[in-house]
């Protein structure tokens, strides 16, 4: 069934090492996998594994010392064509796992939102601009006038609502999530990861979620890789490994989750949710959030 589907990334053989000499450190070796198009991927490892690594690698960020990272086929680690440079700014995007220092608290929010639009899309009016931040806000259940503020004003939850608008509004096809929870309570970590993975399931487009928490990996993906190490040490659909994890980094990472989620001893998977119950609340949760922001918001 793999091989019938179509592959948007794939990762071969990937190393990424920083310093040299003596100091050298092999942050990921010899990496593999291949995310295929309208799915959603998992990274899954502690602090230290090469996850955050790979993503960046993946997105130019960082530059790779072995391997290839082939986005539609086309080589994209190393030296590239400016025409590709710019393919892969436009189509691949990436929200980052804290929502305070990614975003300019200088910039309004209607800046912050529309500026990934004035460099992919320059044929836009400042008009149309504006409609499509007022409907990316929309999308993640913030209210159009929040884009005349400033980051500081909105609490957690609510900044990292907005790095994802600024993220989906250039329709990228290919979204990096890079702990987008981590900094955020247990409550909104929910509803930010139903949001998230409702809105790239809309758009038809790929994500790769990158996260230390199985719990939070249960309800984002349906297959995974677990790092340790720099080092793949596991494979396999989310559900499998949550159930029955076969190495000690894995069963680490679910015993934790279990800890956290679990504290009168249910089972794994009627805890953290599936996917598919995930993408229904984040429907529900997008709709209420929004009446109830606009009903405080008249009250101020």
């Amino acid at each position: 069934m793999e091989n019938e589907r179509e592959v948007l990334v794939e990762v071969n053989h990937l190393n990424v090492t920083y310093g040299s000499g003596r100091s050298t450190y092999h942050a990921v070796q010899n990496a593999s996998f291949k995310i295929y198009k309208g799915e959603t991927f998992g990274l899954v490892g502690e602090s230290g594994s090469g996850k955050t690594t790979i993503g960046r690698a993946i997105l130019r960020i960082l530059p790779t010392s072995g391997g290839e990272i082939l986005y539609k086929g086309q080589k994209i680690n190393g030296k590239i064509s400016h025409a590709l440079d710019q393919q892969v700014i436009k189509e691949i995007q990436m929200i980052f796992q804290d929502p305070q220092s990614s975003l300019n608290e200088r910039a309004k929010v209607s800046y912050i939102v529309g500026e990934g639009l004035m460099n992919v899309r320059p044929d836009l009016s400042a008009a149309e601009r504006d409609e499509k931040v007022r409907q990316a806000l929309l999308d993640v259940g913030l209210l159009p006038e929040f884009a005349s503020r400033f980051p500081h004003e909105f609490s957690g939850g609510q900044r990292q609502r907005i790095g994802i608008a600024r993220a989906l509004i250039v329709e990228p096809e290919f979204i990096i999530a890079d702990e987008p929870t981590t900094a955020l309570d247990s409550i909104t970590q929910r509803q930010i990861v139903d949001l998230l993975t409702s809105l790239v399931d809309d758009a038809g487009a790929s994500m790769l979620f990158i996260t230390h928490d199985f719990a939070v990996l249960a309800r984002a993906t349906t297959r995974c890789y677990v790092l340790d190490g720099g080092s793949i040490a596991e494979t396999g659909t989310t559900a499998s490994l949550l159930q029955a994890p076969a190495s000690e980094p894995a069963r680490r990472l679910v015993d934790a989750a279990r800890l956290l989620t679990l504290p009168h001893g249910n089972s794994a998977g009627s805890s953290v949710g599936s996917r598919e119950s995930a993408r229904a609340q984040s429907k529900r949760e997008t709709f209420k959030n929004t009446a109830i922001m606009r009903k405080d918001d008249g009250n101020e």
